[in-house]
């Protein structure tokens, strides 16, 4: 029973892993929708741009299209899935604002005279009114929606409805359509930029904001060696939460003549904060820097000391040659040892290797290249490292196993020629890594694990191949017990 449940549940997930590559290739299929803008009784209306977001070389991008005579468009997706994420935006001047969802056939697009409008105060730490600050919808929520999921996204969208404050710190943003729930953004130079939190409840068309913005808050201290200033020190603070909600950003700064740093242009978060020391010191990180609105977060020092040397040889288990390129790394302090950050270096071509670390009890291991590297003999070493004292690691590398697949046709003959996909990561990556193995005129090709995959642990691999000409189509799964070869 239990070798029949891990062969169903292998074969599970070679079947998520080529549903996961249908749906990849699935995705950049581009997808033509056509559809109408009209008037709010049907009539057509020429000339105007319909606004959509789509895939573009650096990620997505706002793509427009003109309506002809009739009021008919006709674009292109680039991406069937963003079909299905996005939306359809048109501006036109005397109406307000519409919105669409793409459907499964032509697309109507009813222009309303009806039009909302938002309005508020924006001013300072003091409850000083700010005027010049640029103030923008940034996306729109459908009426009853609970989830900024069903909203649409005007991030970088230059024709989104805008307005700038006076004086008074007032503004008004009009041609809204009626119910829709609204999300700001608010920006001025010298001030921490206000955004409508991804969470809670968005104001209404028809509704009166008040924002209070402040100046961007900072992460400052200074870096020092027997209590004197070190200069040219890089210092880097980044979140510590991980959910895409999280409103921190990274930044960075270099210490000047006193010592002194200053990282602008956060938000804020739970910060973790580490510097790049100079050779020869150490300093160990700050794990949880918290930095509120308007509030610097000041005295977050770094003191530099000499700490202790680690060195080691990387070799290759089988001849004991020396490996170059190989990644040896140490889980904090100088990085935070809650964070995926690591205190690394790669081995020379001599296969040896230098970290300079604190002092204490240090968590020592071997992170993965060059190519070819499957495992390690001992991949983590627990060390005690005391100040002035070197220390030694060394790592023996095991070479990716080599596996023959071997490829037949329905009636057991070679199939020779026929392109191998090899997925030696699966299920975690998709679609498949590998492409364009050849078998050979046995139905044979080689492949190797690659380094994610260890032996005696959960792990698989899996061939695919597809003949589309003679509608065949095959798998194999390879696991601990027939990783050497599979048919």
């Amino acid at each position: 029973m239990k070798r029949n449940g891990q062969r169903c549940a292998a074969t599970a997930l070679v079947v998520m892993s080529v549903l996961l590559t249908a749906c990849a290739v699935w995705a950049q299929e581009e997808v033509t929708v056509t559809g109408r803008v009209v008037g709010p009784h049907g009539e057509a209306i020429a000339g105007v741009e319909v606004w959509w977001h789509d895939s573009g070389t650096d990620g997505t991008e706002w793509r427009s299209v003109k309506t002809d005579a009739d009021g008919g468009f006709e674009l292109i997706y680039t991406s069937a899935l963003l079909r299905y994420l996005g939306g359809f935006l048109v501006a036109v001047e005397g109406y307000a604002l519409a919105v669409a969802r793409p459907g499964d056939g032509p697309l109507e697009i009813r222009l309303s005279r009806e039009m909302g409008s938002i309005s508020g105060t924006i001013v300072g730490p003091e409850g000083e009114p700010l005027a010049g600050v640029d103030v923008r919808v940034r996306s729109l929520k459908e009426p009853g929606s609970d989830s900024f999921l069903g909203g649409f996204d005007m991030s970088g969208w230059l024709a989104a409805p805008a307005a700038t404050t006076d004086e008074q710190g007032h503004f008004r943003i009009g041609a809204l359509p009626p119910g829709y729930q609204i999300a700001l953004l608010a920006e001025r130079e010298g001030m921490d930029r206000y955004r409508t939190p991804h969470r809670g409840d968005w104001p209404t068309a028809g509704d009166e904001v008040q924002i209070t913005m402040s100046p961007p808050p900072i992460i400052a201290g200074r870096v020092t060696r027997d209590g004197e200033p070190v200069a040219n020190v890089r210092v880097a603070a980044w979140p510590g939460q991980q959910y895409y909600y999280d409103l921190g950003t990274r930044g960075e700064a270099t210490t000047g003549d006193d010592g002194r740093y200053e990282i602008h242009g956060l938000y804020p978060s739970s910060y973790k904060v580490a510097l790049t020391p100079p050779d020869g010191f150490v300093a160990p990180a700050h794990e949880a820097v918290p930095l509120a609105r308007g509030v610097n977060a000041e005295g977050i020092d770094f003191e530099l000391t000499e700490g202790a040397t680690l060195r080691g040889l990387v070799t290759w288990a089988d001849t004991d040659e020396p490996v170059g390129e190989a990644v040896v790394a140490v889980y904090g302090p100088a990085y935070p040892e809650s964070s995926s950050r690591l205190q690394t270096t790669k081995t020379g071509t001599d296969g040896r290797y230098e970290l300079r670390l604190l002092p204490g009890r240090r968590c020592i291991c071997w992170k993965g290249s060059p190519p070819g590297a499957w495992d390690a003999e001992q991949k983590e070493v627990w060390v005690e490292l005391e100040e002035g004292v070197d220390q030694i690691v060394d790592f023996r590398l095991l070479r990716s196993p080599i596996i023959t697949i071997t490829v037949l046709n329905p009636d057991g003959t070679p199939a020779a020629g026929v392109e191998v996909d090899w997925d030696s990561t699966a299920p975690k990556r998709s679609p498949f890594p590998e492409t364009g193995h050849l078998t050979d005129a046995d139905g044979r090709v080689e492949v190797t694990f690659g380094r994610n995959v260890w032996e005696g642990k959960k792990h698989m691999a899996v061939a695919l191949v597809q003949d589309t000409a003679r509608d065949l189509a095959g798998f194999a799964i390879v696991t601990v017990a027939t990783y050497r070869e599979a048919t």
